[in-house]
């Protein structure tokens, strides 16, 4: 018990201080049992671990096409690195000499490998995969929102 000592002199408890404010004495309410599964908690967490390999298989498929992303990109960088090349050597042969019939073709040839590469190809298979990816998730979480009997958004 706590006792308060008011102004005058007097002593207050604290039930009565508390009263004195207009307040009601808190109810003391019984311990729940923090290890009970709550209502229905065995129903969700079958839909969240269905969830969650769900949500696995997107992040894979995410994964898998950034990977094909990469390689393309790798690639293409590669056939256009070796095109330059190629077109270089082709230009050392004849730069040198105005009057060579071919002098021509490959200063073309070299200016046009010098252009950006275009990945453009790479970038569609990509949004391609990720749009496929999301879909299939957003399909896959809609079919256990109504097995599991959940709403899903």
């Amino acid at each position: 018990m706590i006792i308060l000592m008011d102004t005058c002199g007097g002593h207050l408890r604290f039930d009565e201080l508390y009263a004195s404010f207009g307040f009601r004495k808190p109810r003391h309410r019984r311990a729940k049992d923090e290890t009970a599964p709550m209502k229905d908690q065995n129903h969700l967490n079958a839909f969240n671990q269905a969830v969650t390999a769900a949500k696995g298989r997107h992040q894979q498929a995410v994964r898998d096409a950034h990977e094909e992303f990469n390689t393309a990109i790798s690639k293409a960088d590669r056939e256009r690195d070796d095109l330059y090349k190629a077109a270089s050597e082709a230009w050392d042969t004849v730069k040198s000499n105005p009057n060579h019939p071919e002098h021509d073709e490959p200063w073309v040839a070299l200016e046009q490998a010098k252009a950006q590469t275009n990945h453009g190809p790479a970038h569609r298979a990509l949004d391609a995969a990720l749009r496929l990816a999301d879909q299939n998730y957003h399909a896959e979480l809609a079919e256990l929102g109504r097995t599991h009997g959940v709403s899903v958004r």
